[in-house]
């Protein structure tokens, strides 16, 4: 990719990686101070609506595929930003936590049509170096997320939080447009097949459950989870339950953390198409899992904010290799596809993850055993895709099998 590609590139992906942010960390970090510190939920109630939220992400992407497949991967991009922008002006102006679980069932639409509709797109605009171009996207997500929850964190510092909804959803509004403006410059000529999972076929099935693809899936994709959903739900909860940190100072934390990961994507991100990806994957899912198990066994909250940023640090390793890793398993017809089964089964791994959280809770679990038992289960499958990766049945799959990126970039250049 040259620079003006991976410049426009940067530019789209911003408003994206704003919504994003404000529609998964945002929710994890405003929402759950909402629940629980202004109406008082307890941390189970908290985990309980989460699964609202989850379970929405389990509908969605099917239908996301059949979206993408009739009306084209921007548009169905673009439904997604919109739902973000539906469910801020909605939540500002309730209390009831059942109608906000609804509307976290509704706004898992953006997590479908991102994995459906905005990452095939930055996989075909990347053309030979689809590694780098989620970097890139990755890293603009990484640098705006921190600055985006920062933000959020000192307007509920200083303002009610209705007010601070409906800035979010006017923020979202904005960049909604300006994805709308700038995303054309992705389409060039005959856009894509979008093959749907309604018309995968037996064979295109089979070679996507005897490859590595289900491995990357079950091993990698499946186990995620444990880490960030870990994170992502409960770290702000046991800063405040074990060290009693005020919701601005969590906010600053969770803004600022991110900003190592930004460091990892950028330096791997240079030279991922030319690594074992499956391997760096997994190295990168066992050292985040051994970070989020030293959560829980932390002395200090100096210590609990250090790891983490280390967390971010070794999480970005996983941001810069995950999508990478799947798109590598994967022909060009089967990518939507493959998005679309790989969205699926993060969610439902999600969702049981959320399951688990709320049961330990609900059996008297402190959240730091909680914190050592899911960050366990992560070393594990990272473990387990490091062996994966060295073995023969890997190397010698008919999807690994690619012309070498120098060779494809000085064609495509002659062309």
């Amino acid at each position: 990719m040259d620079v003006k590609r991976l410049s426009w590139l940067a530019i789209i992906a911003l408003p994206v990686a704003i919504v994003n942010t404000l529609a998964w960390f945002g929710i994890f970090t405003f929402v759950n101070a909402y629940l629980t510190t202004q109406l008082g939920y307890s941390n189970e109630a908290w985990t309980a609506t989460t699964l609202w939220l989850i379970g929405g992400m389990v509908v969605w992407p099917p239908l996301c595929t059949e979206f993408s497949a009739r009306i084209g991967r921007r548009y169905t991009a673009m439904l997604g930003l919109a739902s973000v922008v539906l469910f801020y002006l909605a939540i500002a102006y309730t209390a009831n936590v059942w109608l906000i679980r609804v509307l976290l069932a509704m706004v898992a639409l953006v997590q479908g049509t991102n994995s459906i509709g905005w990452l095939p797109m930055v996989a075909e605009y990347g053309g030979t170096h689809p590694g780098r171009a989620f970097a890139i996207v990755q890293i603009v997500g990484g640098a705006f997320a921190a600055v985006t929850l920062f933000w959020g964190g000192m307007l509920l510092a200083g303002a009610h939080y209705h007010q601070a909804f409906l800035a979010f959803g006017l923020v979202s509004a904005v960049c909604t447009a300006a994805f709308w403006l700038c995303s054309h410059r992705m389409e060039s000529g005959t856009p894509p097949e979008v093959v749907s999972l309604r018309c995968v076929t037996k064979a295109d099935l089979l070679s996507l459950v005897t490859g590595p693809f289900i491995m990357i899936i079950l091993a990698g994709i499946c186990i995620e989870p444990f880490n960030y959903h870990t994170v992502n739900q409960l770290y702000p909860n046991l800063t405040k339950d074990l060290f009693h940190l005020g919701n601005g100072q969590i906010s600053t934390v969770v803004a600022l953390g991110r900003l190592p990961g930004v460091i990892s994507l950028f330096v791997i991100g240079h030279i991922v198409d030319r690594l074992n990806v499956v391997r760096c994957y997994g190295i990168g899912l066992a050292t985040t899992g051994v970070v989020v198990l030293s959560m829980g066994m932390v002395p200090g909250s100096g210590l609990l904010i250090a790891a983490f940023f280390v967390y971010y640090l070794c999480h970005g390793s996983v941001w810069s290799t995950n999508l990478a890793a799947v798109n590598s398993t994967v022909t060009p017809r089967l990518r939507d596809s493959a998005f679309a089964i790989m969205s699926v089964t993060m969610t439902v791994a999600i969702f049981l993850v959320g399951i688990i959280h709320n049961r330990l809770l609900a059996a008297g679990l402190p959240l730091h055993i909680v914190f050592t038992c899911c960050g366990s289960v992560a070393v594990i499958g990272g473990i387990g895709l490091i062996a994966y990766s060295c073995s023969r049945h890997l190397a010698h799959h008919p999807s690994r099998q690619t012309a070498p990126v120098e060779l494809a970039d000085r064609q495509a250049e002659v062309s």
